[in-house]
């Protein structure tokens, strides 16, 4: 990446003989004039290059955090070409060896590029999840009563790293501009590039498979406004309506909602603050989505005593802040420490254990009461977030991290969200409807591999089609909005310009639960 720093070895303020000013012969030395004016011009001198130095050191810092976020939104479903290419976190870009270049150490694209391929793997965890969701055949599931079982209906759990991705991803861009003492951006543009970049897929997908549920008019209309408001979480009935997984999506419209209110908050003089002050000011957001998670458990399992089927209380916000209140406060981790100080591998390797212990422990204590579906959203929700730290905050050059951001997963991730729209609509109204596949628990394989197959084609041709252009709309009109810096004002006194935020994280959701 480009740097504002100078180049090692090399004094930027050294003037050659040519460069130096003549000097007037009243001024010359043994003058009187010089004998006087010397001390003050040495001072001047150094005053300059101070005012130098930290206009650069504060351009140098702005340039990392503008980068940084650039890394996230490539890592975050708005993934780019290079991206898609693979760029590797070994020091160099993957794919076509023509014209490979070399890449530093301190890139900011190597730093998160495994993001993309860590969601294609959930993306693909989740559809399977899907097809053994539907080979539920005479209340049998595939491999009842074994481990595999256990493990593959504790699938729909990977719905946590999706919200800790998003978290992290949406954050860290206030956690750059915080460190880098730099104002937030407007919450109005925040709020206006996400719409652009979710909205016109989804609303597409909406119509389109509503629709072909409700042949004749006026259908079920309240579950279409429902989904069109996002406040299809708030009704038991109709949660899983029209497309089931897009549950998610409304409970993470909320969360932007709030992002956009901290935004606002963050505003209001944090970057005049002290930087242990504004350190503090940028975890309180994160730590009351945390307790309000805590709260709402509590009070849905022993006070209101919510049955398992009562889908409203645990496929809401509230219930879901917690995973991205954690992917939140692993942003401020990573910017805080993260890229100086990772975690030493050794380390990073057994927390990894550790977390999959948690989520195996989970997938095992799942019933069909309450009590039991919490423990293991709770279990499952720590363990993935242990696990997510223990990712991100890894060295770069790991084999954990080189292996999912390799260019076959980082470009699942980039079709992600379009295969999670799509790919229940395709199973219910094509597969099934035109008997292509099998409730039967023993068709699982077979209905798993073509829903994956299926699913992948179809997303991907949802993003070239409808994806990509709504996600080039957004970039534009993000550029539109800038103002111009006068070519008049010094570069030194200039404010960084505005740069795009981190992007939606790709919500891949788990299909309709059957009670």
């Amino acid at each position: 990446m480009w740097s504002l720093t100078p180049k090692p070895g090399h004094d930027h303020t050294r003037r050659t003989s040519k460069h130096r000013a003549e000097v007037p012969g009243s001024a010359r030395a043994g003058s009187p004039v010089l004998v006087g004016a010397a001390p003050a011009a040495a001072a001047a001198g150094a005053a300059a290059a101070g005012a130098a130095a930290a206009g650069a050191a504060a351009a140098s810092a702005a340039a990392a955090s503008a980068a940084a976020e650039r890394a996230a939104d490539r890592a975050g479903p708005d993934l780019g070409p290079a991206a898609g290419r693979g760029v590797g976190i070994t020091g160099e870009s993957g794919g076509n060896r023509r014209g490979r270049r070399r890449t530093t150490v301190g890139d900011p694209r190597l730093e998160l590029v495994d993001l993309g391929g860590f969601r294609g793997v959930a993306a693909i965890s989740v559809i399977i999840f899907h097809a053994y969701q539907f080979c539920r055949g005479d209340g049998n599931t595939p491999y009842a009563g074994t481990f595999l079982g256990q493990v593959l209906g504790a699938f729909d759990g990977m719905i946590s790293w999706f919200f800790l991705v998003s978290g992290f991803l949406l954050y860290m861009p206030m956690a750059n501009r915080v460190r880098a003492g730099r104002t937030q951006r407007s919450p109005k543009n925040t709020l206006i590039r996400r719409g652009l970049r979710i909205l016109p897929l989804y609303y597409t997908a909406l119509i389109v498979v509503w629709a072909a549920r409700n042949p004749t008019l006026p259908g079920d209309w309240i579950d279409l406004v429902e989904h069109l408001t996002f406040t299809q979480v708030f009704d038991s009935k109709r949660v899983f309506y029209t497309i089931g997984p897009a549950w998610s999506l409304a409970v993470e419209v909320y969360f932007y909602l709030y992002l956009a209110l901290v935004a606002g908050w963050l505003r209001r003089q944090t970057h005049r603050l002290p930087e242990a002050h504004r350190w503090r000011r940028l975890c309180l957001p994160p730590v009351l989505l945390i307790v309000v998670s805590a709260v709402w458990i509590v009070y849905a399992v022993y006070i209101v005593r919510a049955q398992h089927d009562q889908w409203a209380y645990w496929f809401s916000p509230q219930n879901y802040a917690g995973n991205f209140g954690l992917g939140m406060i692993t942003a401020v981790l990573y910017v805080r420490w993260g890229r100086e100080r990772p975690l030493p591998a050794l380390l990073a390797c057994a927390l990894r254990f550790v977390a999959a212990g948690l989520i195996i422990a989970g997938a095992l204590v799942r019933g069909h009461t309450a009590a039991s579906f919490e423990a293991f959203s709770t279990l499952n929700s720590i363990g993935f977030g242990v696990l997510f730290a223990a990712s991100v905050l890894a060295p770069r050059d790991t084999l954990w991290r080189r292996f999912f951001a390799t260019p076959a997963f980082v470009w699942l991730g980039m079709i992600s969200y379009s295969v999670y729209l799509w790919h229940e609509p395709i199973l219910l109204l094509v597969l099934d409807r035109h008997g292509l596949v099998s409730h039967a628990p023993s068709a699982f394989p077979w209905v798993a591999a073509m829903l994956v197959t299926v699913g992948v084609l179809g997303g991907w041709i949802s993003y070239v089609v409808l994806e990509k252009p709504g996600r080039r709309l957004s970039i534009l009109v993000e550029k539109l909005r800038r103002t111009p810096v006068s070519a008049s004002v010094s570069p030194a006194l200039v404010s960084p310009a505005p740069v795009s935020p981190a992007p939606v994280s790709t919500p891949v959701r788990p299909a309709r639960p059957v009670p």
